[in-house]
């Protein structure tokens, strides 16, 4: 699909499912409990601290955890992967749980291919020359079998990531942000 037909899509998407980050009326997303078995509604325990999935009446996505926000640079928007992957209308088309994933799971990312992501030219700052980067891939199969990633890296100080849809494209390249509040260091006794 086009680029530009999945922006708008994935803005139409934005404005129904905007429950995750901000205050919109409930009828805007739907009980995952009320979905097949075949899908998966929850996140592997890995995976629970950075993405979570919502179900709408225009299918099931991955976000970004509360707490956090996945954002394209300079968009403010939120990045979502979609399970629709066949959106090709302005407005999504309802459709319940008709499209949501039927498998989720994190891999590590080997050596080799984080030197092709952190080679794209995204946009993005590239991390300091002396960090240590550690990445995680989410790996998600939706209800016709299709394979889509999400590829998170960090470097200790920022957290960026790119959706693989299935093919992974540097002009989808998001910052991810954690608005959660750091644990306040373990005060130690005095002496």
């Amino acid at each position: 699909m086009e680029y530009a037909a999945r922006m708008t899509a994935a803005i139409a998407l934005l404005l129904i499912s905007s429950r995750v980050h901000a205050q919109a009326p409930e009828d805007l997303d739907i009980p995952c409990s009320e979905a097949p078995e075949t899908a998966i509604v929850s996140m592997p325990p890995r995976l629970q601290d950075v993405a979570q999935v919502i179900c709408t009446p225009y299918g099931h996505l991955i976000t970004s955890a509360d707490g956090q926000y996945w954002t394209y640079p300079g968009a403010l928007a939120p990045v979502m992967l979609l399970a629709y992957l066949d959106v090709d209308e302005a407005a999504p088309v309802i459709v319940n749980h008709a499209r949501h994933f039927t498998r989720i799971e994190a891999r590590d990312i080997a050596a080799a291919d984080m030197a092709r992501h952190l080679g794209a030219q995204d946009g993005l700052p590239p991390p300091p020359p002396d960090a240590t980067i550690v990445g995680l891939e989410i790996v998600a199969v939706n209800q016709d079998n299709v394979e889509q990633r999400i590829i998170l890296l960090n470097d200790g100080r920022s957290r960026w990531g790119y959706l693989c849809e299935p093919a992974c494209k540097p002009k989808e390249s998001f910052l991810a942000l954690d608005f959660r509040k750091p644990q306040a260091p373990a005060v130690l006794p005095k002496r």
